[in-house]
């Protein structure tokens, strides 16, 4: 497959770069689900 053609470098960067884009997605979605709780609470 096209897979066994990529060097191995690119394939850990393109690993590493997906996992710090998921992590820096949980942690904006979970910032935004708390600030989100919160106004709900100033606002209740």
């Amino acid at each position: 497959m096209i897979w066994a053609l990529i060097p191995n470098w690119l394939k850990y960067s393109l690993v590493a770069l997906v996992a710090a884009f998921l992590l820096v997605a949980g942690g904006y979605v979970a910032g935004t689900i708390k600030e989100r709780q919160r106004t709900a609470l100033a606002a209740a």
